[in-house]
């Protein structure tokens, strides 16, 4: 069977529900925060609390929309 044809998905898209974020990712903020600029910041928890996807996902985002 090849790859692109497997019945259970990695990592499913986001529901695009908004949530609030968790204790962890706010820990990861904080570390986060000392590499990259206030709006860099800003702009992933954002993208994070519209629920478009995980912290990676909202640092991509943020490295192409603002920068670091």
């Amino acid at each position: 069977m090849p790859k692109h044809a497997s019945s259970t998905p990695g990592n499913p898209k986001p529901k695009n529900k908004p949530r609030s974020l968790t204790p962890t990712e706010l820990d990861l903020f904080k570390k986060h925060a000392k590499l990259h600029s206030k709006a860099h910041i800003n702009s992933m928890k954002a993208f994070m609390k519209a629920g478009k996807g995980c912290f990676a996902d909202a640092h991509r985002h943020a490295m192409k929309t603002v920068g670091k």
